[in-house]
Protein backbone atom coordinates (compact mmCIF):
# COMPACT_ATOMS: atom_id res chain seq x y z
CA UNK A 1 0.00 0.00 0.00
CA UNK A 2 3.00 2.11 0.82
CA UNK A 3 4.10 2.08 -2.62
CA UNK A 4 1.33 2.55 -4.18
CA UNK A 5 0.57 5.60 -2.40
CA UNK A 6 4.56 7.17 -2.95
CA UNK A 7 3.77 6.58 -6.27
CA UNK A 8 0.44 8.17 -6.84
CA UNK A 9 1.95 11.67 -4.21
CA UNK A 10 5.15 11.24 -6.95
CA UNK A 11 2.56 11.41 -10.24
CA UNK A 12 0.29 13.84 -8.38
CA UNK A 13 3.15 16.45 -7.27
CA UNK A 14 4.49 16.37 -11.10
CA UNK A 15 1.01 17.13 -12.31
CA UNK A 16 0.36 19.97 -9.89
CA UNK A 17 3.84 21.37 -11.21
CA UNK A 18 1.97 21.19 -14.87
CA UNK A 19 -1.09 23.46 -13.62
CA UNK A 20 1.04 25.76 -11.93
CA UNK A 21 2.77 26.28 -15.48
CA UNK A 22 -0.83 26.42 -16.79
CA UNK A 23 -1.35 29.85 -15.45
CA UNK A 24 1.66 31.60 -17.14
CA UNK A 25 0.90 29.69 -20.70
CA UNK A 26 -2.13 30.83 -20.51
CA UNK A 27 -0.87 34.49 -19.47
CA UNK A 28 1.24 34.52 -22.32
CA UNK A 29 -2.21 34.11 -25.05
CA UNK A 30 -5.10 35.34 -23.16
CA UNK A 31 -4.56 39.04 -23.46
CA UNK A 32 -4.34 38.89 -27.56
CA UNK A 33 -7.31 36.28 -28.02
CA UNK A 34 -10.76 36.07 -26.78
CA UNK A 35 -10.96 33.48 -23.78
CA UNK A 36 -14.07 31.72 -25.22
CA UNK A 37 -11.44 31.21 -28.31
CA UNK A 38 -8.61 29.55 -26.01
CA UNK A 39 -11.30 27.67 -24.49
CA UNK A 40 -12.51 26.16 -27.42
CA UNK A 41 -9.65 25.36 -28.89
CA UNK A 42 -8.23 23.59 -25.77
CA UNK A 43 -11.10 21.58 -25.36
CA UNK A 44 -11.05 20.70 -28.89
CA UNK A 45 -7.61 19.47 -28.75
CA UNK A 46 -7.89 18.25 -25.73
CA UNK A 47 -10.79 15.96 -26.81
CA UNK A 48 -9.55 14.92 -29.86
CA UNK A 49 -5.59 13.83 -27.99
CA UNK A 50 -7.77 11.55 -25.70
CA UNK A 51 -9.28 9.66 -28.46
CA UNK A 52 -5.95 7.58 -29.29
CA UNK A 53 -5.53 6.69 -25.43
CA UNK A 54 -8.62 5.44 -24.93
CA UNK A 55 -8.27 3.52 -28.31
CA UNK A 56 -4.97 2.19 -26.82
CA UNK A 57 -6.17 1.30 -22.92
CA UNK A 58 -9.20 -0.20 -24.75
CA UNK A 59 -11.68 2.27 -22.62
CA UNK A 60 -16.03 1.81 -22.91
CA UNK A 61 -17.05 5.42 -23.74
CA UNK A 62 -20.69 4.10 -23.21
CA UNK A 63 -22.24 6.03 -19.67
CA UNK A 64 -24.84 4.16 -17.47
CA UNK A 65 -28.23 6.21 -17.80
CA UNK A 66 -27.59 6.80 -13.83
CA UNK A 67 -24.44 7.82 -14.25
CA UNK A 68 -25.41 10.54 -17.24
CA UNK A 69 -26.61 13.36 -14.93
CA UNK A 70 -23.33 13.45 -12.98
CA UNK A 71 -21.45 13.75 -15.95
CA UNK A 72 -23.17 16.91 -17.54
CA UNK A 73 -23.00 18.24 -14.04
CA UNK A 74 -19.65 17.50 -14.10
CA UNK A 75 -18.90 18.91 -17.58
CA UNK A 76 -21.08 22.24 -16.76
CA UNK A 77 -18.60 22.89 -13.94
CA UNK A 78 -15.43 22.41 -16.10
CA UNK A 79 -17.05 24.76 -18.44
CA UNK A 80 -17.77 27.52 -15.37
CA UNK A 81 -13.86 27.19 -14.33
CA UNK A 82 -12.04 27.72 -17.56
CA UNK A 83 -14.25 30.98 -18.03
CA UNK A 84 -13.28 32.15 -14.26
CA UNK A 85 -9.80 30.81 -14.99
CA UNK A 86 -9.46 33.06 -18.42
CA UNK A 87 -11.77 36.29 -16.24
CA UNK A 88 -9.62 36.25 -13.94
CA UNK A 89 -6.09 35.68 -16.31
CA UNK A 90 -7.70 38.82 -18.14
CA UNK A 91 -6.98 41.49 -15.97
CA UNK A 92 -5.00 39.74 -13.36
CA UNK A 93 -1.68 38.17 -12.82
CA UNK A 94 -0.94 34.82 -13.48
CA UNK A 95 1.15 34.49 -10.40
CA UNK A 96 -1.72 35.73 -8.21
CA UNK A 97 -4.36 33.89 -9.88
CA UNK A 98 -2.44 30.89 -9.17
CA UNK A 99 -1.63 31.54 -5.89
CA UNK A 100 -5.41 32.68 -5.16
CA UNK A 101 -7.30 30.03 -6.62
CA UNK A 102 -5.27 27.33 -5.56
CA UNK A 103 -4.72 27.82 -1.96
CA UNK A 104 -8.28 28.25 -1.83
CA UNK A 105 -9.22 25.06 -3.51
CA UNK A 106 -7.60 22.66 -0.78
CA UNK A 107 -9.69 24.40 1.84
CA UNK A 108 -12.82 24.56 0.36
CA UNK A 109 -12.93 20.79 -0.21
CA UNK A 110 -11.74 20.08 3.03
CA UNK A 111 -14.54 21.81 4.55
CA UNK A 112 -17.48 20.93 2.20
CA UNK A 113 -16.05 17.00 2.24
CA UNK A 114 -16.77 17.33 6.15
CA UNK A 115 -19.95 18.52 6.09
CA UNK A 116 -20.96 16.20 3.60
CA UNK A 117 -19.02 12.86 5.58
CA UNK A 118 -20.18 14.80 8.88
CA UNK A 119 -16.91 13.82 10.25
CA UNK A 120 -14.85 16.29 12.55
CA UNK A 121 -11.76 17.22 10.76
CA UNK A 122 -8.27 15.97 12.61
CA UNK A 123 -6.02 18.08 14.05
CA UNK A 124 -3.18 17.61 11.53
CA UNK A 125 -5.72 18.53 8.74
CA UNK A 126 -6.24 21.73 10.98
CA UNK A 127 -2.82 22.57 11.11
CA UNK A 128 -2.23 21.54 7.31
CA UNK A 129 -5.21 23.76 6.08
CA UNK A 130 -4.13 26.81 8.51
CA UNK A 131 -0.57 26.40 7.11
CA UNK A 132 -1.85 26.90 3.87
CA UNK A 133 -4.09 29.75 4.56
CA UNK A 134 -1.32 31.52 5.75
CA UNK A 135 0.80 31.00 2.67
CA UNK A 136 -2.00 32.86 0.52
CA UNK A 137 -1.64 35.68 2.86
CA UNK A 138 1.93 35.58 2.38
CA UNK A 139 1.82 34.77 -1.06
CA UNK A 140 -0.37 38.05 -1.97
CA UNK A 141 0.91 39.73 0.96
CA UNK A 142 -2.74 40.14 2.18
CA UNK A 143 -1.24 43.00 4.76
CA UNK A 144 -1.34 45.49 1.93
CA UNK A 145 -4.80 44.66 1.41
CA UNK A 146 -6.87 46.99 -0.67
CA UNK A 147 -10.48 46.62 -1.63
CA UNK A 148 -10.14 48.73 -4.93
CA UNK A 149 -7.18 46.35 -6.27
CA UNK A 150 -8.90 43.18 -5.24
CA UNK A 151 -12.19 44.34 -7.28
CA UNK A 152 -10.35 45.18 -10.44
CA UNK A 153 -7.40 42.53 -10.35
CA UNK A 154 -9.73 39.78 -11.14
CA UNK A 155 -9.80 38.30 -7.48
CA UNK A 156 -13.32 37.42 -7.47
CA UNK A 157 -13.34 35.60 -10.98
CA UNK A 158 -10.38 34.10 -9.54
CA UNK A 159 -12.89 33.11 -5.89
CA UNK A 160 -15.14 31.65 -8.64
CA UNK A 161 -12.64 28.97 -10.05
CA UNK A 162 -11.70 27.63 -6.77
CA UNK A 163 -15.83 27.24 -5.40
CA UNK A 164 -16.03 25.89 -9.04
CA UNK A 165 -12.95 23.47 -9.22
CA UNK A 166 -13.88 22.19 -5.19
CA UNK A 167 -17.14 21.32 -6.98
CA UNK A 168 -15.48 19.58 -9.65
CA UNK A 169 -13.32 17.51 -7.32
CA UNK A 170 -16.32 16.83 -5.60
CA UNK A 171 -18.50 15.71 -8.39
CA UNK A 172 -16.20 13.77 -10.32
CA UNK A 173 -15.65 11.13 -7.76
CA UNK A 174 -19.27 10.58 -8.24
CA UNK A 175 -19.08 9.11 -11.88
CA UNK A 176 -17.83 5.21 -11.93
CA UNK A 177 -16.20 5.63 -14.96
CA UNK A 178 -12.42 5.51 -15.87
CA UNK A 179 -11.22 8.76 -15.36
CA UNK A 180 -9.67 9.36 -18.28
CA UNK A 181 -13.39 8.58 -19.88
CA UNK A 182 -14.89 11.49 -17.63
CA UNK A 183 -12.34 13.66 -18.43
CA UNK A 184 -12.81 13.06 -22.08
CA UNK A 185 -16.54 13.61 -21.81
CA UNK A 186 -16.40 17.34 -19.39
CA UNK A 187 -14.36 18.82 -22.59
CA UNK A 188 -15.70 17.12 -25.82
CA UNK A 189 -19.50 18.31 -24.25
CA UNK A 190 -18.19 21.63 -23.42
CA UNK A 191 -16.33 22.59 -26.49
CA UNK A 192 -19.09 23.36 -28.76
CA UNK A 193 -20.66 25.53 -26.52
CA UNK A 194 -17.72 27.50 -25.55
CA UNK A 195 -17.29 28.93 -29.28
CA UNK A 196 -21.11 30.72 -29.16
CA UNK A 197 -20.68 34.45 -30.18
CA UNK A 198 -16.56 34.00 -31.99
CA UNK A 199 -17.19 31.66 -34.35
CA UNK A 200 -15.58 34.06 -37.11
CA UNK A 201 -12.40 33.05 -35.21
CA UNK A 202 -12.60 29.34 -36.53
CA UNK A 203 -11.47 30.66 -40.12
CA UNK A 204 -8.69 32.97 -38.81
CA UNK A 205 -6.84 30.55 -36.60
CA UNK A 206 -4.06 30.01 -38.89
CA UNK A 207 -2.85 33.52 -38.25
CA UNK A 208 -2.60 33.06 -34.45
CA UNK A 209 1.37 32.55 -34.84
CA UNK A 210 3.32 29.71 -33.26
CA UNK A 211 3.46 30.98 -29.95
CA UNK A 212 -0.48 30.83 -29.59
CA UNK A 213 -0.75 27.15 -30.90
CA UNK A 214 2.83 26.10 -28.24
CA UNK A 215 0.60 27.05 -25.57
CA UNK A 216 -2.62 25.33 -26.65
CA UNK A 217 -0.92 22.21 -27.26
CA UNK A 218 0.22 22.46 -23.77
CA UNK A 219 -2.65 23.07 -22.11
CA UNK A 220 -4.14 20.53 -23.66
CA UNK A 221 -1.56 17.93 -23.58
CA UNK A 222 0.54 18.63 -20.20
CA UNK A 223 -2.25 20.91 -18.53
CA UNK A 224 -5.15 18.98 -19.19
CA UNK A 225 -4.61 14.99 -20.12
CA UNK A 226 -1.28 14.96 -18.18
CA UNK A 227 -2.30 16.73 -15.02
CA UNK A 228 -6.08 16.46 -15.07
CA UNK A 229 -6.24 12.89 -15.62
CA UNK A 230 -3.50 12.02 -12.54
CA UNK A 231 -5.90 14.01 -10.56
CA UNK A 232 -9.58 12.87 -11.01
CA UNK A 233 -7.83 9.79 -10.72
CA UNK A 234 -5.96 10.48 -7.38
CA UNK A 235 -9.24 11.91 -6.34
CA UNK A 236 -11.33 8.20 -6.91
CA UNK A 237 -8.48 6.63 -5.39
CA UNK A 238 -7.55 8.75 -2.52
CA UNK A 239 -10.29 10.55 -2.20
CA UNK A 240 -10.98 14.48 -3.05
CA UNK A 241 -10.07 15.50 0.50
CA UNK A 242 -6.76 14.01 0.13
CA UNK A 243 -6.02 14.51 -4.08
CA UNK A 244 -6.57 18.02 -3.35
CA UNK A 245 -4.47 18.50 -0.67
CA UNK A 246 -1.51 18.54 -2.94
CA UNK A 247 -3.14 21.31 -4.74
CA UNK A 248 -1.09 23.64 -2.70
CA UNK A 249 2.21 22.46 -4.47
CA UNK A 250 0.59 24.76 -7.42
CA UNK A 251 1.04 28.21 -5.83
CA UNK A 252 4.43 27.44 -5.50
CA UNK A 253 5.44 26.60 -8.81
CA UNK A 254 2.69 29.02 -10.54
CA UNK A 255 5.12 31.77 -8.75
CA UNK A 256 8.19 30.14 -9.74
CA UNK A 257 7.26 30.23 -13.11
CA UNK A 258 6.05 33.62 -13.24
CA UNK A 259 9.22 34.83 -11.76
CA UNK A 260 11.21 33.33 -14.46
CA UNK A 261 8.73 33.70 -17.66
CA UNK A 262 6.94 36.91 -16.90
CA UNK A 263 9.45 38.46 -14.56
CA UNK A 264 6.86 38.65 -11.78
CA UNK A 265 7.88 39.49 -8.92
CA UNK A 266 9.40 37.12 -6.11
CA UNK A 267 10.20 38.43 -3.10
CA UNK A 268 10.81 37.18 1.05
CA UNK A 269 7.22 36.71 1.37
CA UNK A 270 6.42 34.71 -1.76
CA UNK A 271 9.58 32.36 -0.58
CA UNK A 272 7.61 32.03 3.22
CA UNK A 273 4.58 31.54 1.35
CA UNK A 274 5.77 28.68 -0.76
CA UNK A 275 7.28 26.91 2.87
CA UNK A 276 3.93 27.06 4.56
CA UNK A 277 2.50 25.83 1.47
CA UNK A 278 4.77 22.61 0.71
CA UNK A 279 4.71 22.11 4.69
CA UNK A 280 0.46 22.44 4.87
CA UNK A 281 0.42 19.81 2.27
CA UNK A 282 2.78 17.51 4.31
CA UNK A 283 0.48 18.11 7.30
CA UNK A 284 -2.24 16.94 5.17
CA UNK A 285 -0.95 14.00 3.97
CA UNK A 286 0.03 12.25 7.14
CA UNK A 287 -1.43 9.93 9.05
Amino acid sequence: MMPIMMSQSFWLVLAMIAWGLNWISAKVIVDAIPANVIVFYRFSLTAILFIPLIKFKRLSLKIPFNMLGWVVITSVIMGLYQAFFFMGLTTGLAGEGGVFVTTLNPIITFLVMTFIDKKPLKKLEIGGLILGLFSMVFFLQLWHFNVAHFLSSGSLAFIGAAVTWSALTITSQKIKLHPIVVTFYTFALMAPFSIIGHTQYIYTSVSFGPVFWMNIVYLALFGTIFSTTIYLSSAAKLGPKKASSYIFVVPVSAALFAFFILNEPLGWASIVGGVLALSGVTLLNRR
